[in-house]
């Protein structure tokens, strides 16, 4: 089944780029795959992605759907019957990116700062400044999973990771290290981690972050034609 789910994905592949890297590196469940459709479970995310070329096909892929916790559909026109059938609340419409060029960018750190990896008890930190609500246990994961940290004279003054569904994010940095190019420099040092590990980076900003979209384009990242829209239980 994995084989037609690419198949389809690959009619759009930089509006599927996250589904088809999820099948990359093993963490997908093919749920439903055929001409119309493909409905996958993200086990490391614990998020359901769909993308569904008829209605009648997003009603076969709903009835498999189980407890969703968070669902993702790259039609954004079925937001309102997903919140309707599974209760979830929330919800962010985003553009997806993609960097795919073979050779990472070059944006190395500013002069006095250094880029290398965080260690696990950088994870309070982390916690209490990231400006996105996250458990510390999730963000201790992510950093287990790989985070990078830009450093001033030992201090940490910006940090950047992966989400456990796989896309680039947790881009923070730290109010009096702003406006010295440390963003462009950790997203550019993540981009060259993710092709290391032979991923394909991707990642989703909302579609009202001018800064970010901004930054994206600086990097040479390839943004899709289409949104995507992330439904979940709390606000």
């Amino acid at each position: 089944m994995n084989e037609k789910a690419i198949a389809y994905l690959n009619q759009n592949r930089m509006h599927h780029i996250d589904m088809l890297e999820t099948i990359r590196r093993g963490f997908a469940d093919v749920r439903y795959a055929d001409d119309d459709g493909v409905l996958l479970y993200n086990r490391a995310g614990w998020v359901w992605m769909l993308s569904a070329k008829t209605d009648a096909a997003f009603e076969k892929m709903c009835a498999l759907i189980e407890d969703p916790m968070l669902v993702e559909t790259h039609q954004t026109k079925y937001m309102p019957a997903i919140r309707e059938r599974f209760g979830l609340v929330g919800n962010m419409v985003c553009w997806q990116v993609a960097y795919l060029k073979k050779a990472p960018p070059d944006y190395p750190a500013p002069a006095g700062f250094d880029i290398r990896p965080l260690t696990p008890e950088y994870a309070a930190f982390v916690t209490e400044h990231y400006e996105q609500e996250h458990e510390l246990s999730y963000l201790r994961e992510r950093i287990e999973a790989g985070m990078l940290g830009a450093f001033k004279n030992g201090e940490l003054a910006g940090f950047i990771g992966t989400h456990s569904e796989g896309s680039m994010g947790i881009l923070q940095i730290l109010p009096e290290y702003q406006h010295q190019g440390l963003g462009i420099t950790l997203e550019a040092a993540m981009i060259a981690f993710e092709l290391q590990k032979g991923h394909v980076p991707y990642g989703q900003l909302f579609t009202d972050n001018v800064r970010s979209r901004n930054l994206q384009e600086k990097l040479g990242m390839t943004f899709a034609g289409g949104q995507i829209a992330w439904l979940f239980k709390d606000e």
